[in-house]
């Protein structure tokens, strides 16, 4: 067995540990075959010398653990955690975020529709109408009530990318969390 031969079926063996602490053990035993080449070894010489990759992770694992652990993670336990997980999402928290999405979609709909109609309301208060009675009376304001209808706008838009960000870290956090369980099922400590 080769160095990257050796590697390789380390880090699978260790694979429900953390990645920095598979990468602190990888690094101890890329140290070896590095020594033992320097002293002219065969790269098949050192791995020998070694032992084979799945005892020795069993070794890590089990003085993580206290005790012996399993080397593979249960990949049927951990697909079915995340099927349970996916239905329960969909069943209980579907429909209110379906709701919450049009709410959402709506409140950015009337935000440009507000900036576009107060935009159109404010230039028509700077428009001479050809009653002057009016004009005194209407235009300052339309013009007022468009520029208000502009910021408030502005404003939806502003508020709203805000709550869009937000909602963005929860649904990821909410994401993360249910891999986490499922891996969590399976007997992946990530």
């Amino acid at each position: 067995m080769d160095r990257s031969m050796f590697i390789s079926r380390l880090r699978d063996s260790l694979s429900s540990l953390t990645y920095k602490e598979i990468e602190e053990i990888v690094a101890d035993y890329e140290e070896h075959f590095r020594a033992g080449l320097e002293k002219g070894k065969t790269e098949a010489e050192i791995a020998v010398s070694l032992g084979s990759p799945e005892d020795i992770a069993r070794q890590y694992l089990g003085e993580k653990a206290g005790k012996s652990v399993p080397a593979k993670p249960d990949n049927t336990r951990m697909w079915v955690a995340g099927a349970i997980l996916i239905a329960a999402n969909v069943i209980v928290f579907f429909t209110p975020l379906l709701t919450l999405f049009w709410i959402w979609f709506a409140l950015w709909a009337v935000s440009f529709a507000a900036v576009a109609v107060g935009f159109v309301i404010a230039v028509a208060g700077l428009v001479n109408v050809t009653i002057p009675v009016l004009n005194f009376l209407l235009a300052p304001f339309l013009t007022l009530f468009g520029t208000g209808t502009v910021f408030l706008g502005i404003g939806m838009i502003i508020v709203l990318g805000w709550v869009t960000k937000f909602a963005v870290k929860i649904i990821k956090w909410w994401v993360n969390f249910n891999i986490d369980i499922a891996r969590k099922a399976g007997g992946v400590n990530a």
